[in-house]
């Protein structure tokens, strides 16, 4: 399994990697971590900020990063 942007591995390893008690991904794992970005990062931020809630700067950017890691991954050619 080849490597993500510079960024998007960064991100995978300092926030998400821990949180799943993971030391890698890879292909047997990558949709695990697509479903927790989403369910746990992406989603929720989403919903808050269509409610009206205003995002804190640091939430804007964890929602830019985890929806650009959902898209990285689930776009490239070894995702199934």
């Amino acid at each position: 399994m080849e490597k993500y942007s510079k960024e998007i591995d960064a991100f995978l390893r300092s926030k998400i990697l821990p949180k799943l008690g993971i030391n890698e991904y890879t292909k047997d794992n990558i949709g695990e971590i697509v479903e927790y970005i989403f369910d746990e990062i992406e989603g929720p931020l989403c919903d808050a900020e269509e409610a009206g809630d205003t995002l804190t700067d640091e939430d804007k950017e964890l929602l830019r990063l985890a929806t650009k890691a959902i898209i990285e991954i689930t776009t490239r050619s070894d995702w199934e």
